[in-house]
């Protein structure tokens, strides 16, 4: 993962040396394809793949990401929305008035709009599986920083109980 300096220079993560577990997060996670792999995969298939190793480096914290891909989420699920509005109230229902525009509106509905409308709900819904995931990985890292904090106080915990040791002595 890169980050942009405030120069516009790009650092890796070992450059930037974050101290943020928050951006510790699933770049790890999107495993690099082989030649193998990539060449038989279908046209959406690689848009998920490649979208799925940029999120991270757009957004390294876990917490911001998941906010922005709830915010894509909702923006593809109005879009299906405005696609059923157009089928809904826009296309011409009976082909009573004019019998060409209907076979034309209906041979657009089928090839166009239904494709357009599909591979939106297909968004959506590949989103909010990357939303589940992410909530798998965010409630994993809260789960280590608590061990990791518990871990801590106990250890302070014993550090003060060996000192009081030590004065009584």
């Amino acid at each position: 993962m890169s980050k942009r300096t405030s120069s516009g220079q790009i650092k890796t993560n070992s450059q930037a040396n974050s101290s943020d577990p928050q951006e510790e997060s699933s770049t790890q996670q999107v495993k690099e394809l082989t030649v193998q792999e990539l060449i038989v995969l279908k046209n959406w298939e690689l848009a998920n793949y490649i979208a799925d190793k940029a999120y991270p480096q757009l957004i390294p914290k876990l917490e911001e990401r998941y906010e922005f891909m709830n915010y894509l989420k909702e923006f593809y699920e109005l879009q299906v929305t405005n696609y059923e509005k157009i089928e809904r109230k826009v296309l011409p229902k009976n082909c009573s008035d004019n019998k060409k525009l209907f076979k034309d509106a209906q041979i657009w509905r089928k090839e166009v709009l239904m494709k357009s409308k599909n591979a939106t709900k297909f968004q959506a819904s590949h989103m909010a599986t990357k939303i589940l995931d992410l909530e798998v990985e965010i409630d994993q890292q809260e789960q280590e920083k608590e061990e990791q904090e518990k871990q801590k106080q106990k250890e302070q915990e014993q550090e003060q109980e060996q000192k009081t040791k030590k004065q009584k002595n």
